[in-house]
C-alpha cells in the first residue's frame, strides 16, 4: 500500500513492566470546555481519580466548545462559560482557560486528539487550539503530550523490567467518531462492527463523539503458527461527554434524551502468557 495514507496517524508510548503488573488508562472525551452547560466538577473528578491512581490519560477530541459569536446557528452569550463571558479576545482566553484546566494533570497526559468541534474551527478560522493548547502544556514539562490528531493508533509498549528483549503492548485504535445521535436500541454499536471490519491489531477501538457511554467486548479469531485457531478479546468503547441538560443546550432544543457523564478506564494487567484488559466505567 502507498505511504501516502496519512489521514490516521501512529504514535508510540513506551514503559517498563514486570509480570502481574497493572496499568491504567483513562480514557476521555467530548469534554467541551468553555461551553456554560459543561460540568467541570464531573470533568475534575476523573481526572483526580486519574492523578489519585496514576492512571495515564487520553483525550479524544472536542476538549474545546469553540463556539465562537459568528457561529450564527448555536451561539448566544449564555452558551460561553461564566469566566470567558465578556472576553474580546475569546480563543486566546479560552487556550488560557482549558491550560489551566489541565495543567496539574500534565504530567498524565500522553494525548490529545481532534474532534468535529476543533476542525470547524481549523476550517472556518484556520486555528488549531489543539495543537495551540499541547504547546502551551508542554512548556517547561519534562513530559510530552503527543498530538493524536483526529484518528490513528496508540500503542503502549512495554518492556520486561529485566530483559532487553521481553515486550507487551496494548494498542488502541481511535477515531473521535461521526454522525449525530447514537441509533435509540443499537447504542452505537454499529459503527463498532464496520470498524472491525478494517482494523487489525487493535486491543481497543474507542469512539466518542455520540456522547453516549458503553462497553462491548468482541473477539478475533485467526490461526496460530501451527494452524490452529488463536482466540484474542478486543474491547469497544465509547466514551461520553459532560454536558448538563439545561434549557439553553442543544438537547434540550433538539429534543434529546439526557446522557450519563463519564470516560472510561482501562486497567490492563501484563501477564506471563498475555494480557487481559478490563473497561471500568
Amino acid at each position: 500500500m502507498s505511504s501516502q495514507h496519512t489521514g490516521i496517524v501512529g504514535n508510540i508510548v513506551r514503559m517498563d513492566y514486570r509480570n502481574g503488573d497493572k496499568f491504567n488508562i483513562q480514557l476521555m472525551s467530548d469534554l467541551h470546555l468553555g461551553a456554560s452547560s459543561t460540568n467541570e466538577k464531573s470533568i475534575l473528578r476523573e481526572l483526580d481519580r486519574a492523578k489519585e491512581i496514576g492512571a495515564r490519560i487520553n483525550i479524544n477530541g472536542d476538549l474545546f466548545d469553540g463556539i465562537l459569536p459568528k457561529d450564527m446557528k448555536r451561539y448566544q452569550p449564555e452558551v460561553i462559560a461564566q469566566g470567558l463571558q465578556g472576553k474580546d479576545d475569546l480563543i486566546n482566553q479560552t487556550v488560557e482557560y482549558v491550560c489551566d484546566f489541565l495543567k496539574p494533570y500534565q504530567h498524565l497526559i500522553d494525548g490529545i486528539g481532534m474532534g468535529n468541534h476543533e476542525f470547524a474551527l481549523l476550517s472556518h478560522h484556520n486555528i488549531n487550539l489543539i495543537t495551540w493548547l499541547i504547546t502551551r502544556l508542554n512548556q517547561d514539562s519534562d513530559h510530552k503530550t503527543l498530538y493524536l490528531g483526529y484518528s490513528g493508533f496508540l500503542t503502549y509498549r512495554f518492556t520486561y523490567a529485566t530483559s532487553n528483549g521481553k515486550v507487551k503492548s496494548v494498542c488502541i485504535y481511535y477515531h473521535h467518531g461521526t454522525g449525530g445521535g447514537t441509533a435509540p436500541v443499537t447504542k452505537g454499536v454499529i459503527q463498532f462492527n464496520r470498524s472491525n471490519t478494517w482494523i487489525e491489531g487493535a486491543d481497543v477501538i474507542w469512539l466518542g463523539h455520540n456522547h453516549e457511554r458503553m462497553s462491548v467486548a468482541d473477539v478475533k479469531v485467526a490461526p496460530d503458527q501451527n494452524g490452529n485457531p488463536s482466540f484474542r478479546e478486543i474491547r469497544c468503547v465509547r466514551t461520553g461527554s459532560y454536558a448538563n441538560f439545561i434549557d439553553n443546550g442543544y438537547p434540550v432544543k433538539g429534543n434529546m434524551k439526557p446522557q450519563s457523564h463519564g470516560g472510561a478506564l482501562l486497567v490492563a494487567t501484563l501477564l506471563r502468557d498475555g494480557k487481559k484488559i478490563e473497561v471500568l466505567q
